[in-house]
């Protein structure tokens, strides 16, 4: 019998296996088993999993998906398993309703949670469903998701002012026969006077309104003699009707506001005096101090001291990133070890107190780019971090505090 045969027999029979079990059943070596299982899923006759037992993936027939939840316990960090299990419990997870290490594990699990896109009139938005959901399942469930946060239509407020229109016309036709015509018209006009009080209605329609109704009047005289005084003196409408003192005041009121401006002219020379001597003043030191703060910075401080810090264990800096000016930094540096070296991604935080929040997003940036964690910390940690780095959380991840 063929070997690609063997294999495809055992695989119905066991399940999802390891190279090193295929090579025992057709009796060759580790090699020339994984190059028949490669040459296979080629052909698409096998699938290869994500999820690795130790260096090596899974192999499998199509619809043994199912049987590789029974391998992920052991071989998945406690933290990606949990959320694992709360997948496979809610079918469908929503990305906002996230946290950031849930984020960061879903995308990891990439034979179990399968990205959705949504788009929906609030805009897009992406979903978690488990992979063996069926996707007509998977569309009901979001669209209840999405149904729950829209409003409720409001049909009962239309119907109330549908019946609440009808007796007010009614009201308003009694209302009109009732009253006289001479009654209207004094109406009318008490409250376009109400409405001159309140300030709400232009001054035209207000001057338009006396002239039609009261012609020949006191008001007629009142508004010639304020364009007169406002020719002379620019005084406003309502300071005409009440004043009527003659035009010879208005000498003594020129002569007292000189004599004003002359008192105040008086008292501002001083001030001007005393002004310029505090910009004298206030000129004469503070620039060196500025010139002298530009030649020392914080970010120089920094920046100096973790090179100083990497030299000293003998760590070279391949690439280097200013994130924050004298805060935070994004290096990718190359260790040494025992088997040589090896590749980094560095956070360094000047930070009076590191969270979890801190440790969380560094991880996630370092497990992007595939890459080994190495955060560094000025000065302290708080205690939800401390836990979270003695729960071993956080795989492949150092974390060292500069000094």
């Amino acid at each position: 019998m063929d070997a690609h045969d063997q294999i495809l027999l055992f695989l119905k029979a066991t399940g999802p296996t390891i190279p090193s079990k295929v090579a025992k059943t057709i009796g060759s070596s580790i090699l020339i088993a994984s190059a028949h299982l490669s040459d296979l899923a080629s052909r698409e006759k096998i699938k290869i999993s994500n999820l690795k037992m130790g260096s090596s993936p899974l192999y499998f027939l199509e619809g043994q998906e199912e049987q590789l939840f029974s391998f992920a316990k052991e071989n998945l960090n406690p933290k990606d398993y949990d959320v694992l299990e709360n997948l496979k419990n809610q079918l469908v997870l929503r990305e906002n309703d996230l946290d950031l290490l849930s984020k960061v594990a879903l995308r990891q699990l990439k034979d179990f949670a399968i990205p959705l896109q949504v788009r929906s009139p609030a805009g897009v938005e992406f979903f978690w469903k488990w992979h063996l959901l069926p996707a007509q399942d998977a569309s009901s469930i979001i669209g209840n998701i999405l149904r729950a946060e829209e409003p409720m239509p409001e049909p009962v407020k239309v119907k109330v002012e549908e019946k609440i229109e009808e007796p007010l016309v009614e009201e308003k036709a009694k209302i009109i026969v009732e009253v006289p015509e001479e009654k209207v018209m004094f109406v009318k006009a008490s409250t376009l006077e109400e409405k001159s009080i309140e300030g709400e209605a232009s001054v035209e329609e207000l001057d338009e309104f006396d002239e039609e109704i009261i012609p020949g009047t006191k008001l007629q005289e009142t508004h010639k003699e304020e364009s007169k005084q406002e020719s002379i003196s620019a005084k406003p409408k309502h300071n005409a009707k009440v004043v009527h003192s003659p035009l010879p005041l208005e000498p003594k009121q020129e002569k007292l506001i000189s004599e004003s401006k002359k008192e105040d002219l008086k008292k501002e020379e001083p001030q001007k005096e005393e002004h310029i001597d505090d910009l004298n003043y206030v000129s004469s030191t503070p620039i060196e101090k500025k010139t002298r703060g530009r030649k020392v910075t914080i970010q120089d401080e920094f920046i100096h001291s973790l090179e100083q810090f990497l030299k000293t264990l003998n760590i070279k800096i391949d690439q280097k990133e200013t994130i924050r000016k004298n805060k935070e930094m994004n290096l990718v540096l190359r260790v040494p070890s025992i088997v040589g070296e090896m590749t980094y991604f560095c956070k360094a935080k000047d930070k009076a107190r590191c969270d979890e929040k801190d440790l969380s997003t560094a991880y996630m940036e370092a497990r992007i780019k595939k890459l080994p964690l190495l955060f560094l910390y000025t000065k302290e940690l708080n205690k939800k971090a401390q836990e979270m780095l003695e729960s071993d959380a956080f795989q492949n991840a150092l974390v060292k505090k500069i000094g």
